[in-house]
């Protein structure tokens, strides 16, 4: 009986060693290191930055001050990002892309600059930019 046993424990490993390695067979892009995760893009990398911040805020390891100043920060790079991909999907295919007009960006007296390059009023307090 204890063979039957040790038979039947030996052929459940195997087989649960075969569903392990062969998930890397299935052709899963989420497993082929060959196409793009959202790691690797700009977008993800700011919103894998902002979780982290939240994560190292909740575990304690970072000061609520140095948290809201990160915060603040990686927010506005985030916005940027999506501007940039915004402006991007906006033109149309075969079009060269004009000169970015991030490079005169909005500031507010009270809450430094802003992520919204064109806006005439701080998204934060509601003064005049």
């Amino acid at each position: 009986m204890l063979i039957l046993e040790l038979l039947a424990a030996a052929m459940l490993g195997l087989v649960l060693l075969w569903l392990a390695f062969d998930r890397d067979q299935t052709g899963d892009p989420a497993l082929d290191p060959a196409t793009d995760s959202f790691e690797d893009t700009a977008e993800g990398r700011a919103l894998l930055a902002i979780k982290d911040l939240e994560f190292d805020r909740e575990t304690g390891k970072i000061a609520d001050p140095d948290y809201h100043a990160l915060r603040e920060k990686l927010t506005e790079e985030a916005a940027a990002v999506l501007a940039i991909q915004e402006r991007a999907a906006a033109i149309p295919a075969g079009e060269a892309p004009s000169a970015p007009q991030s490079a005169r960006a909005a500031t507010c007296s009270r809450c430094r600059p802003r992520p919204e390059p064109d806006a005439t009023f701080c998204s934060a307090c509601g003064a005049a930019v």
